[in-house]
C-alpha cells in the first residue's frame, strides 16, 4: 500500500489568490492612469516593474500540489526532511508531540540515527540540531499541514515499523 499526503492549502490558495488579484487591479490600474494622464512615465514603468516582481515571487510561493510525505512496503519518505526514504526496520519508535500553538509532531526514534543525518547539509542539518534543542527527536515530521488525524498516522508507522523490525539490511 502506498499513501501519498500533500499539504492542505485551501485558505492559503484563497489568500494567495486574493492577494494576485488585488496587486494587479492596483498595478495595472495605476500604471493605465499615470499613463493616461500623460505624466509620470517612470513613476508608471517603475510601479509596474515592481508589481511584475512582486507577482513573480508571489507565484514562486504559490502552494505545491506535490505529495510531501510517501508512505510505501519499504519506509516513509518526508520531502521536507531532506533525508530520503526513511526504511520501516530503521524506526524503533514514534510518538506524537503536540507543541508550538497545536501542531503535531511526529518523532521517530531511530535504531541508527546518523544514518539519515549524515545526509543533511547546510540549512536542513541546522534546523534538524534546532529541534533537537527544542526536544524533539532528530527527525520529526510536522503533520500539521495534512487533513489526517495526527493519532492515526503515527499508528499506521508504528505497526509498519514494528512489522519491519528485525529485518534490518
Amino acid at each position: 500500500m502506498v499513501v501519498t499526503l500533500v499539504p492542505k492549502n485551501r485558505k492559503l490558495i484563497y489568500v494567495f489568490s486574493m492577494a494576485l488579484v488585488v496587486i494587479a487591479l492596483i498595478v495595472g490600474g495605476g500604471s493605465v492612469y499615470l499613463l493616461e494622464m500623460k505624466k509620470n512615465f517612470n513613476l508608471a514603468m517603475l510601479l509596474l516593474l515592481a508589481g511584475g516582481i512582486f507577482i513573480f515571487i508571489l507565484l514562486l510561493a504559490w502552494p505545491s500540489s506535490v505529495p510531501v510525505l510517501t508512505m510505501n512496503e519499504d519506509g516513509i519518505s518526508d520531502r521536507r526532511l531532506g533525508v530520503g526514504m526513511i526504511l520501516w526496520s530503521d524506526i524503533e519508535d514514534v510518538q506524537i508531540e503536540n507543541r508550538y500553538d497545536n501542531n503535531h509532531f511526529i518523532c521517530l526514534r531511530m535504531v541508527d540515527p546518523e544514518k539519515y543525518v549524515s545526509r543533511l547539509t547546510g540549512a536542513k542539518l541546522l534546523n534538524m540540531r534546532h529541534s533537537q534543542k527544542l526536544g524533539f527527536t532528530m527527525l520529526n515530521i510536522d503533520v500539521s499541514a495534512f487533513d489526517i488525524d495526527p493519532l492515526e498516522l503515527m499508528e499506521h508507522i508504528r505497526k509498519s515499523a514494528s512489522a519491519h523490525r528485525g529485518r534490518r539490511a
